[in-house]
């Protein structure tokens, strides 16, 4: 179970680090044509990075609960 919790976090850790590159690329290419449409798309990624997060922790649980069981 330890294993998977730090694969998970690896997992974590390199999705926020990508989404953040992209951003950072994304803010700086709209930051001449629009701040709002860059900050928006920021806010985005961001919480599609923590749904997946979340997402992962949840099948995490399960599949422990269903090891628990057997």
């Amino acid at each position: 179970m330890k294993t998977e919790k730090i694969t998970l976090l690896m997992l974590a850790i390199l999705i926020v680090t990508f989404t953040i590159v992209i951003d950072i690329y994304v803010f700086h290419e709209l930051q001449a044509l629009d701040n709002l449409a860059a900050i928006m798309l920021l806010i985005l990624n961001l919480a599609t990075m923590i749904m997946i997060y979340i997402i992962s922790l949840f099948f995490m649980k399960n599949k422990v609960k269903v090891t628990a069981h057997e």
